[in-house]
C-alpha cells in the first residue's frame, strides 16, 4: 500500500495547478520497478473526462481500477473494481482535499 500511495503523490500534488500541468490525461503511465521482482507495478490514467479520471494498476497481485471524480481542490472516490466487478461508492467520498489546511 505505502507504494502505491508513493505512486499517486505526484497525482495529488497537481490537482490545485492549470489544467495544462494536470497529470491526470489519458495514458499518463507510472512504472515501478524493484530488484528482484518479476513484474513491476504499473498505474496508467486509462480514462479521462472534464470531470473523472480513471487510474488502471497492474501488478503480480492483480489488476485494479480506481475512480476518480476531479476538481480543482479535491478528489473524490467514485468507483472501485478489483477485477471482480465494480464496487460503486457512496457519493462525496473525499480521497483527498487540497482546501483543507
Amino acid at each position: 500500500m505505502r507504494l502505491a500511495v508513493a505512486v499517486l503523490l505526484p497525482v495529488l500534488a497537481a490537482v490545485g495547478q492549470e489544467p495544462s500541468h494536470w497529470p491526470l490525461i489519458s495514458g499518463y503511465r507510472w512504472e515501478l520497478t524493484a530488484p528482484g521482482t518479476a513484474a513491476p507495478i504499473v498505474f496508467e490514467v486509462s480514462r479521462r473526462t472534464a470531470d473523472e479520471a480513471s487510474i488502471a494498476s497492474s501488478s503480480p497481485a492483480g489488476r485494479s481500477t480506481i475512480t476518480f471524480k476531479t476538481s480543482t481542490s479535491r478528489l473524490d472516490l467514485s468507483s472501485i473494481d478489483f477485477g471482480y466487478g465494480l464496487l460503486a461508492l457512496p457519493p462525496g467520498l473525499v480521497y483527498f482535499d487540497f482546501s483543507c489546511s
